[in-house]
């Protein structure tokens, strides 16, 4: 009776051999891809694969070439130069540049239409142009070099709070920063020549509010001109 189940099983296991078999492919060829691959790889693989593909971006970053100066740019910030040096000596013809600050409205114009290197560069060598070609403002006292640093600082600022602020609301605080700068440099001086510097401040704050008046009545003027008139001028959040 025994010999006789024996016999019996043993058929059945031989049958069942093979489909194990089969199963054991089946799930292989799960795990693996059309091409032997595997579809699931390792964190490591993963990472390796990440890293080398950002090499060959950043490889190929350094390879390009640098983009070209704007054109576009050149001829804002020229043509701002150039009103720079023409305002204040069509002011000064008439008694009236010491009282309004005519260099002050192409800097600050370009503070708003300018990226910020140029807009900088503007407020720093406008004064010095003009003192080299016309003499105004002067060397000594070194007016032309304080009014570089203050305009510098002013586009500066006024540039970097534009992004986010409204014309107005960027001028205001660059504009009193910016005059805080020049009668520190001037209250320096001062001192530094044996002069009355608390006079001189002073005497330098009252002799400009009409010129910042005029400058926060004419500056989001033009800058809002300018930008109806090219759409790229519009303020960008991004940093430079």
């Amino acid at each position: 009776m025994w010999n006789f189940l024996c016999e019996q099983k043993v058929p059945r296991r031989r049958q069942a051999a093979p489909a194990r078999a089969k199963e054991k492919l089946r799930r292989k060829a799960k795990k693996k891809g059309p091409c032997g691959g595997n579809h699931n790889p390792s964190p490591k693989a993963t990472r390796r694969t990440l890293t080398s593909s950002t090499q060959k971006h950043t490889n190929v970053k350094n390879v390009l070439p640098e983009a070209p100066l704007n054109l576009q740019t050149i001829s804002r910030a020229s043509a701002l130069a150039v009103l720079g040096l023409v305002l204040p000596a069509l002011f000064h013809s008439l008694g009236l540049g010491k009282v309004f600050l005519p260099m002050y409205l192409p800097v600050l114009v370009g503070a708003f239409v300018l990226p910020w290197r140029w807009a900088v560069a503007l407020g720093v060598l406008t004064p010095l142009l003009s003192a080299l070609l016309t003499g105004m403002p002067p060397w000594f006292p070194p007016v032309a070099l304080w009014m570089a640093l203050e305009l510098g600082l002013m586009a500066l600022v006024a540039h970097m709070l534009g992004r986010r602020l409204k014309v107005p609301w960027a001028l205001a605080p660059s504009l009193l920063l910016g005059r805080c700068t020049y009668a520190g440099l001037v209250f320096v001086t001062a001192q530094f020549l044996e002069l009355p510097p608390g006079v001189l401040s002073l005497a330098s704050w009252l002799s400009a509010w009409p010129g910042l008046v005029l400058a926060m009545l004419v500056v989001p003027a033009g800058v809002a001109a300018l930008r109806r008139q090219d759409v790229s001028l519009q303020p960008s959040r991004e940093r430079p």
